[in-house]
């Protein structure tokens, strides 16, 4: 997979998830377990997913745009605002959540809603890949 095919993938769930502001997808080296993750600039008012490049390596097509619909969920709930960051703390539909790495990362409300959704989006993307031939 290439730089444009991951672009193509990113585009697709822009559209899908309706995300408003612009998504700038990064490569870079990560720890080995880590494999994207989302941030949000409110200075320039967009969204980073930075993807690690050991997913290009040796995961399947799937797996990567599935990472990358995880994340882009990330970007879909800082924008409408039910995942917040602010002043080193994280807000869940307004509830605000102390010391995360206590409840661990699988049960964060936040994590679960977007491993919930990542494999139903790589699929759609795959539907609207295979429209686009």
């Amino acid at each position: 997979m290439n730089t444009t095919e991951v672009q193509k993938i990113a585009d697709i769930l822009i559209e899908e998830l309706d995300i408003e502001r612009p998504v700038e997808i990064l490569l870079t080296e990560m720890g080995f377990y880590e494999d994207g993750c989302h941030s949000f600039d409110s200075k320039s008012n967009k969204h980073f997913i930075l993807l690690s490049n050991h997913l290009f390596k040796w995961w399947s097509w799937t797996s990567v745009a599935e990472v990358l619909a995880h994340e882009m969920v990330h970007a879909k709930q800082t924008e409408t605002q039910v995942l917040r960051y602010c002043d080193g703390q994280v807000y869940w539909n307004d509830k605000p959540y102390k010391d995360t790495w206590i409840l661990g990362y699988w049960r964060r409300p936040w994590e679960v809603e977007a491993r919930r959704n990542e494999k139903t989006l790589a699929k759609i993307v795959r539907n609207r890949l295979k429209e686009m031939v």
